[in-house]
């Protein structure tokens, strides 16, 4: 029997694996609601283990890392390559505590 998908997996897409803006943290988001938190610094590099679930009334990610939860919303353009959660509203992003997709390079023929 396998396990359903959580509610929300589906449209995280690329956010699953996502970075901050400035390259020094990665997150990386599982379908059994696990998070990773790698932070980078010039001498150590820590990882912290922590859940995701996703809110649909208020259409948002909640991140618990630590037991600090963060709320996201998802920001995926389908025409557009790549994806962010936003901290914040659309609005008013806080954009150094929001994560952004590395889109994939189109295959060369």
């Amino acid at each position: 029997m396998t396990t359903p998908l959580p509610d929300g997996w589906l449209e995280l897409g690329g956010c699953t694996e996502t970075r901050s803006i400035d390259g020094s943290k990665w997150l990386h988001l599982s379908d059994d609601n696990s998070a990773e938190l790698r932070e980078s610094s010039r001498n150590k590099e820590q990882l912290s283990k922590g859940v995701w679930s996703f809110d649909p009334a208020e259409k948002r990610y909640v991140v618990t890392i630590d037991g600090a939860a963060m709320h996201y919303l998802l920001l995926d353009a389908h025409d557009i390559p790549g994806c962010m959660l936003v901290k914040g509203t659309f609005g008013r992003a806080n954009l150094r505590q929001s994560w952004f997709s590395r889109p994939t390079a189109p295959a060369m023929m």
